[in-house]
């Protein structure tokens, strides 16, 4: 492994989402924490025809070098998040170097910014970045330079200027916590041949002083990400946001900052990897992007991506093309959307693994763990890929209907001793039946992943459904109520939530946590109450931030009942918290060697602490795959069954009574055959499916109206109407 992924391995187990200590005057080392930071660059136009003449004047003498206490008028947007114009300010010169200026809002020196803060960006800038940086006798700008390319100099003086101010993005504490922690203005980089149109003509990053001069670190994560941006500027002046902005959240890890982490997106992957919206999980997406590019493809494709002066996902091809002759973007991104799943360098060339690096695991769109699966309908935009778990039962067999779009795709992935990647072969009208042998026996786990790798369209829609036996219910055990209020650092004291309410002694599948960080993590299980002694322990886990986490314990038969409780023991622990249920009794915190009430805690202003953690218990139950009931032959489910068109398709359940050969028909009320089926010998005890999608052996679309669905067996038949909607 490089030196290069062993500082990402790093990275990995030390990534703190940009978020900000809200309350720093909480007793017994509880802090809230609740904000986000996000970019302005996505939102700032790139237009200059809104400068008024008469804002931008600029004033004599005020370009060249400078000495610690000078003045000098800047030029700022007066809201970052809404088309308005510009403002002046008047800031002071407070810290240099040879490389870098930092300027400081009169108004927020030595209120919100103090000299320490300053003489640390010039460190960091020109002298030293992290232990987990790339290489950390370097600062952040001689690092960018060398591993992404020179910022424009549009001033000549060779110096990057550092604004730090009250960026006016409408921050709330309370009712809009997300902030605007820095950005880079391309009204900087007009020349001043005309200086009444111009913006401040010179290289100059904005840094937020309230609330994001807070925590120093995450300052530094901001001015990386948006020195980016400035370099990039450099080479293309029109990026597209996705690329630009996962750019800059792969140059805060570059330098061994904090970054967002990745589990807003894993938790909710059908997001298309080239929109934008500038929402947390879009960072989190594109950054996840640049990182496995990084790994895939090496730095120096980073490096080709800043300086392409096409733009997006055709810039994105050319680099691809470079290092990979032939390997289209589709493709690359459908093999990215794999990795992200089974994150295993070993399979294939290993295109489908982050080498030395870990990550959260998937949140499944849906999951099942009992057969059979009526019709599910569903959408998948461009360049995403949904993931559909299947974990119990026996004989699964998949029909799906993709509805022959190009650039859709379904793959199968079963996992047992080794992951086995499977495309499925669609036909010309986008349909398919998989039988997975094995299912039940040999594995217990397969995923349908679909796909569409074009961006002709938004989204588009799919079908699919599942049939076979067996499984087990789940019971998925909460004391909270789903929405997280904010954080809460509880430092390294262990946390944990009692679970009450199981009634019967089960297995328990997996825990679920919310968490604030990506630092690992140990899970404690205690069968008999918080203080009781743990009859299992996993450690070692990297949680998702800010999403759901789900950690699996499938292959460990442990069997609980009331009082259950679930630990959480870390070097760190952010953990979201619900102060809307009612959570006394069910929430506790360490304190002397004993968990107690976290209502015996308080935050700031005496406020009590009556909510719950974010930690959920799934148990399964097994259920009969012999049913009696289904030992007979008929048409499962309603009297009438009603089909729209567009929906897709509609399935028809049955079961037999009898082994034998089966056959379905749809007749039209004059008795002709519409559609037919031949299901072959199929068994009794267990329920089979059939799916229509509106269209005759032939291949045309039928007529609205009733129609006859027959089943017919050797020795039996059942008959159903069915109302069609065209």
């Amino acid at each position: 492994m490089n030196r290069y992924r062993r500082c990402l391995f790093i990275l990995a187990l030390t990534l703190i989402q940009i978020i900000f200590i809200f309350s720093t005057s909480i007793g017994q080392e509880l802090e809230k924490v609740r904000l986000e930071a996000i970019c302005a660059v996505p939102m700032l136009p790139k237009g200059f025809e809104r400068f008024n003449f008469n804002e931008m004047t600029l004033e004599g003498g005020q370009r060249g070098l400078r000495k610690i206490g000078d003045l000098r008028t800047f030029f700022t947007r007066e809201n970052v998040l809404e088309e308005s114009g510009f403002i002046s300010l008047e800031a002071e010169l407070v810290a240099e170097s040879n490389l870098v200026e930092i300027w400081v809002d009169r108004t927020e020196w030595n209120v919100n910014v103090t000299q320490s803060d300053a003489d640390q960006l010039v460190r960091a800038f020109e002298l030293e970045t992290p232990n987990g940086s790339i290489d950390p006798s370097k600062g952040i700008l001689a690092l960018e330079i060398e591993y992404l390319g020179t910022p424009p100099d549009v001033d000549g003086n060779g110096r990057v200027i550092l604004l730090i101010l009250d960026i006016n993005d409408n921050f709330d504490a309370e009712t809009n916590p997300s902030f605007v922690s820095g950005y880079f203005d391309q009204a900087d980089q007009l020349s001043d041949t005309h200086p009444q149109t111009s913006g401040n003509v010179a290289d100059i990053l904005y840094l937020d002083s309230n609330p994001g001069n807070k925590n120093r670190e995450e300052v530094l994560s901001t001015a990386s990400h948006e020195m980016q941006h400035l370099i990039n500027y450099n080479y293309d002046t029109n990026e597209e946001s996705w690329l630009n902005e996962g750019l800059s959240e792969f140059a805060s890890r570059l330098a061994g900052y904090s970054g967002r982490g990745f589990g807003q997106f894993l938790s909710q992957t059908n997001r298309g990897l080239i929109s934008w919206d500038n929402l947390l999980q879009d960072y989190a997406r594109t950054g996840l992007w640049m990182t496995y590019t990084s790994l895939r493809l090496g730095l120096d494709a980073i490096k080709q991506l800043v300086q392409e002066s096409a733009h997006g996902k055709e810039s994105a091809e050319s680099v691809i093309n470079s290092v990979i002759p032939g390997k289209s973007f589709s493709e690359y991104v459908y093999e990215w959307t794999i990795a992200n799943l089974v994150n295993d360098q070993s399979l294939q060339d290993g295109e489908f693994g982050y080498d030395g690096f870990d990550l959260p695991s998937i949140i499944p769109e849906n999951q099942y763990f009992q057969l059979p699966v009526n019709g599910v309908s569903g959408t998948i935009h461009s360049f995403a890929s949904s993931y559909h778990e299947f974990g119990g039962g026996t004989d699964l067999e998949l029909f799906m209907d993709l509805k022959s779009r190009p650039g859709i795709r379904a793959t199968i992935l079963t996992f047992s001793a080794t992951t086995n990647i499977m495309p499925v072969n669609l036909d010309v009208n986008g349909i398919a039946n998989v039988e997975l042998q094995g299912f039940g026996n040999d594995f217990n786990r397969a995923i349908l992943m679909i796909s569409y790798m074009d961006d002709a369209l938004d989204s588009v829609n799919y079908f699919y459904s599942a049939s076979g036996a067996g499984g087990f219910e789940v019971n998925e055990l909460s004391n909270d109520d789903g929405e997280k209020d904010f954080f809460i650092n509880s430092s390294n004291v262990p946390i944990a939530s009692l679970f009450s309410s199981i009634n019967t002694s089960s297995t328990i599948l997996s825990v679920k946590v919310f968490m604030g960080s990506n630092n690992p993590i140990s899970i404690q299980i205690r069968a008999n109450g918080v203080n009781s002694a743990p009859i299992f322990q996993k450690s070692n886990i990297i949680p998702a931030i800010n999403g759901w986490t789900e950690i699996k314990l499938d292959s460990s038969e442990i069997i609980v009942s009331a009082p259950t409780a679930i630990s959480i023991t870390a070097d760190s622990i952010i953990i979201g918290y619900d102060e809307d249920s009612n959570g006394a009794g069910n929430a506790f915190r360490e304190s002397n060697g004993t968990f107690v009430p976290l209502s015996n805690f308080e935050l700031g202003d005496n406020q009590p602490i009556n909510g719950s953690w974010m930690i959920r218990l799934l148990l399964k139950q097994e259920i009969d795959t012999d049913m009696p009931s289904f030992f007979q032959t008929a048409l499962r489910g309603d009297d009438w069954i009603e089909f729209d068109y567009s929906d897709g398709a509609v399935t028809i359940p049955y079961t037999v009574a009898q082994e034998g050969d089966v056959r379905l028909y749809i007749y039209d009320l004059l008795g002709r055959t519409v559609r037919s089926w031949n299901e072959g010998t199929k068994s009794p005890g267990k329920q089979y499916q059939v799916h229509w999608n509106g269209k005759s052996s032939s291949g045309h679309i039928s007529s609205s109206g009733i129609y006859i669905i027959r089943l017919m067996t050797e020795n039996d038949s059942a008959v159903k109407k069915l109302k069609f909607i065209k």
